[in-house]
């Protein structure tokens, strides 16, 4: 999630609030955590892109696979 979050950086993330458009979420596709922001939404979930990607996540995201909007990002001290 460069630049806004280097490689190594600390997310909180809450499941009271609703992923919207813009957000930058924490969800699961194939055993992994992945934190992108959300670029769209369809009928199937939503869309996901990291901001340093020129391309959207190839696969759509349903809210069951989102583990929490994030509140808080702290970049590493190192």
């Amino acid at each position: 999630m460069a630049p806004e979050l280097p490689a190594g950086s600390l997310i909180v993330t809450s499941m009271l609030l609703a992923p919207s458009d813009g957000s930058v979420c924490a969800y699961r596709h194939n055993g992994n955590i992945i934190v992108h922001r959300i670029v769209g939404e369809n009928e199937n979930g939503f869309i996901f892109k990291g901001d340093a990607n020129n391309v959207e996540d190839p696969y759509t995201v349903s809210i069951s696979e989102i583990d929490g909007r994030m509140i808080i990002g702290i970049p590493p001290l190192l």
